[in-house]
C-alpha cells in the first residue's frame, strides 16, 4: 500500500467527538465499502485511513 496523506478514523474521532448524523452516515457507508473491497472481517478505526483530498477510505494492514 502506498502513501496516504490524512488521518485515521481514530484521529478523526478524537477531533470531531461529535458528527452530526449525514457525516456518520456517509463515513460508515464508506468504511463498509473499504471493508467489503479488502474483503475483511473485523476492522480498527486505527487502521481505517481517509485520504486527505477525496475522502476515500483505505485499511492499512496489520500484519
Amino acid at each position: 500500500m502506498g502513501y496516504v496523506r490524512g488521518e485515521s478514523l481514530a484521529t478523526r474521532l478524537d477531533r470531531e467527538t461529535v458528527l452530526d448524523s449525514d457525516t456518520a452516515r456517509t463515513l460508515l457507508s464508506q468504511v463498509a465499502e473499504a471493508a467489503r473491497r479488502e474483503q475483511l472481517e473485523r476492522l480498527e478505526a486505527g487502521i481505517v485511513l481517509h485520504e486527505a483530498e477525496s475522502g476515500e477510505p483505505y485499511t492499512a494492514s496489520t500484519g
